[in-house]
């Protein structure tokens, strides 16, 4: 399993970069469904993803940032492996608690008739899912109250582009070291929050 690279940049929200071992086809139960649904949203399986999530039209925008999320992660961590081999070894993020991502902590799901909630140590927000006949579904209707994800899509749009841009500039060459390139990032991705007109080329002074 690779372990997501997650961070809270100081804009009440965190992002989450997954990707998943193979999962199980059980449906009936809400672990094997988050793996399925981690699985399909790495490869960029759109369809798959539908299949295993309750979420209205104003919810779906939040699963394409995921998608663009997920492959410009691929991008970056390649560009960060070939520069600085050995970099992406565990990493920690800020979050409601500190802890290295690779620490004892396993997932906590707690059950409640036709809903339940995941705590997983592969995202930084709880899963939530309902039942629907047999099946157990993640409920974006339920995780993603409406006023919060233009705020998220903004958020996830900015590090899509800074992420892009640092993959190219790491494999010029231009940081001598990861720990220069996590700052970029954070910096970069404020930046691009507080002014969307700014490049995400734009390097912090």
């Amino acid at each position: 399993m690779t372990r997501p690279i997650a961070r809270t940049f100081g804009v009440g929200v965190a992002v989450v970069l997954m990707t998943a071992g193979a999962a199980s086809a059980d449906g009936g139960d809400p672990k094997a469904v988050f793996k399925q649904y981690a699985d399909a949203l790495a490869a960029g399986d759109i369809d798959r993803v539908k299949q295993l999530i309750i979420a209205d039209e104003k919810r779906l925008p939040v699963i394409e940032g995921r998608r663009a999320a997920a492959v410009a992660e691929k991008q970056f961590q390649a560009a960060v492996e070939k520069a600085f081999p050995g970099a992406l070894k565990p990493v920690e993020y800020t979050g409601p608690t500190t802890r290295p991502i690779d620490a004892p902590d396993p997932d906590r799901l707690t059950v409640t008739q036709d809903t339940a909630t995941l705590i997983s140590r592969d995202t930084l927000e709880p899963i939530r899912f309902k039942r629907v006949g047999e099946e157990w579904k993640i409920d974006l209707n339920a995780m993603y109250p409406p006023q919060t994800v233009s705020e998220i899509e903004t958020f996830r749009g900015a590090l899509v582009e800074v992420m892009n841009a640092l993959s190219t500039e790491i494999a010029a060459g231009r940081f001598k070291n990861y720990a220069e390139v996590q700052t970029d990032l954070e910096t970069r991705v404020k930046m691009r929050i507080a002014n969307p007109d700014q490049p995400a080329t734009t390097r912090p002074k």
